[in-house]
């Protein structure tokens, strides 16, 4: 069974005690936390975050640090900090008994960038990560970014399939962002490809501009869950709209889900 969940996001201007509060009273299953807002609170532990979280109810998953990271660098210590940051997350995500890690994948340098070696950086990240996650039995996912970014090396489901090949000896599921995907069919078409390797989905509207309110863009939703349900995803639908602060939109779009779960 989905479950419904939200970022910590939403709440960027307020602290990490109040987000987890106001998503359990809303009702919601999750609540993904950035890790960008943990350390720009710098008031709370993991420990006291953990704490809050059981009282909740919620359960969590962590979203790795993405500004001004690159783990497809070729700037060895650019490299080498965003994938110490990458574990970092993981354990994290250990400590707050967290479901998952969700991480960013690696981008272009430059315009004139080689993109089979930076792919070749980005597998060697990854690899580090992957054993990381291993070690600490945490499971680390990669997003799909924008797809018409071409400085992004992982944008489509043949990007994630290429990215798992060169990756054999571990498994690398899959957080879908639709705003990304940005178009119903490609996300369809993703979760035909992908199926089981769908282990969570950050869902938000696109226009443009991206992560909007359900139904104020042009994604169809009820053809996107049931393409989920189809292929027995279980996994958590965290919205990922920009709607700083606002507890009543946010409640808003999470009946938005319950409904169309409860038409499946």
């Amino acid at each position: 069974m989905m479950r419904i969940g939200t970022t910590s996001m939403v709440f960027w201007h307020a602290d990490l005690a109040t987000a987890v509060t106001q998503v359990a009273e809303l009702g919601f299953d999750a609540i993904e936390i950035w890790v960008g807002h943990l350390e720009k609170e710098g008031g709370i532990s993991s420990g006291k975050l953990a704490r809050l979280l059981e009282e909740a109810g919620l359960a969590c998953t962590i979203h790795a640090p993405f500004k001004d990271i690159n783990i497809a660098s070729v700037n060895k210590g650019i490299r080498r900090e965003s994938t110490a940051q990458m574990i970092a997350a993981l354990d994290l995500c250990a400590e707050l008994g967290g479901e998952l890690v969700v991480i960013h994948p690696g981008k272009l340098s430059s315009k004139r960038s080689d993109p089979d070696e930076q792919w070749k950086h980005q597998v060697d990240s990854f690899h580090q990560i992957l054993e990381a996650a291993k070690a600490r039995g945490v499971t680390a996912t990669v997003e799909n970014m924008e797809w018409d970014k071409e400085n992004e090396l992982v944008r489509t489901a043949d990007d994630i399939g290429r990215l798992q090949r060169m990756l054999p000896d571990f498994r690398l599921p899959v957080t879908l962002d639709t705003a990304h995907m940005a178009d119903t069919g490609r996300i369809i078409e993703a979760i035909e490809l992908l199926g089981g390797d769908i282990v969570h989905v950050h869902v938000s509207d696109f226009g443009p501009p991206r992560h909007i309110p359900l139904g104020e863009g042009t994604l169809d939703f009820a053809a996107i869950i049931k393409k989920l349900h189809e292929v027995g995803f279980t996994g958590i639908l965290s919205l990922e709209v920009f709607i700083p602060g606002s507890e009543e939109k946010l409640a808003v779009e999470r009946e938005k889900l319950v409904r169309l779960l409860a038409d499946l």
